[in-house]
Order: structure tokens, then sequence, then C-alpha cells
């Protein structure tokens, strides 16, 4: 869960994945049209529910999903390798991501309802519970760091000086 909370706020839900598609030609439109697809992609995880009803395993195909998923990602990423600037690789990437967002949504079921048949059901909300509060911190965490690390990219100047304030009050870092 930690992991994938990583992944999720760095390449997904996060300034990186912003800057680059920024970077890449992508305007306010395309990146209101990958919401609204990523909104719509939740519509997965009904068909992924209603075809996990007819999966006698579901471990072997949600890893298949899965490893799929996060390849797709591989596709955004070399958009600027194969592709000269314009509009076939904007849509291209847009198309990359729609795909993502609803490879995730068809797994997430599938790996729900295989969790809840291995754990014991007696502490299953405590195990939920547990790794929600794990998986939820580790992205606070890594969320923060992206966010002192683009601190630190954009305006080195204030990292210097916040510095300077934590040492002046005598704290060593």
């Amino acid at each position: 869960g930690a992991l994938g909370s990583s992944y999720f706020t760095i390449c997904v839900n996060s300034a990186p994945r912003l800057k680059f598609l920024e970077e890449l030609g992508i305007t306010t439109f395309h990146i209101a049209v990958m919401s609204a697809a990523g909104s719509l992609a939740l519509m997965f995880q009904l068909l992924g529910a209603v075809w996990t009803n007819y999966m006698p395993r579901r471990k072997a195909t949600w890893m298949v999903i899965t490893i799929i998923h996060r390849l797709t990602f591989l596709g955004i990423l070399a958009a600027p390798v194969l592709f000269l600037p314009g509009a076939l690789r904007v849509w291209w990437i847009v198309g990359a991501a729609c795909l993502h967002d609803s490879l995730a949504n068809l797994g997430g079921p599938m790996w729900a309802t295989w969790m809840a048949d291995i754990l014991p059901r007696e502490r299953l909300s405590r195990m939920w519970a547990w790794r929600q509060r794990v998986t939820v911190g580790v992205s606070t965490l890594v969320g923060l760091l992206v966010a002192l690390v683009f601190l630190a990219i954009d305006h080195p100047d204030h990292v210097h000086h916040a510095l300077e304030i934590v040492r002046s009050h005598g704290l060593a870092i």
C-alpha cells in the first residue's frame, strides 16, 4: 500500500506530473479532459466487480492488469521520444492517462476481494484500518517531500533562508 500510494502521489496526482505535462505542451483543456476521463474511469470499478464475481481466482488476473496498468504510465513518459511536438503527442498522453486510470479501477475490486479472502475475518477491520493509516501517512510524507523538492528546485534561496532561520534558533540539520 505504501509503495502504491507513493507511486500515485508522485506519478499520478502531484506536481511532477503537471510539470512534465506542461513541458510537453498540455493545456488546461487537456488536463480537464484527463480529469473528466479519470472520473469516468471509476465505472471500470463496476465492470471489475462484475467480472470478479465470475472468477474462481483473482490473483493472476489482478497481477496482469496491475502490471499493464503501471506500464501504461511508461507510454506517457515515452511520449517526448515517440512523437514530435504537436497534437498527436498531446492526445497520445491523454489516451495513455485514460487507459492508466481505467486499468487501475478495473483491478481494484479483484485485489480487495482477494485480500478479504486471505486476511483473518476476526481482524479484518483492524488490519484495513492499520493499512489505511500507513498508506495515508506515507502518501502525506511523499507529497510533502515532493513539495520540498520542487521548492528547492524552483526557489533555492527560500530553502537557504529557511535553513538559516533553523540554525539561528540553535537547531542543527
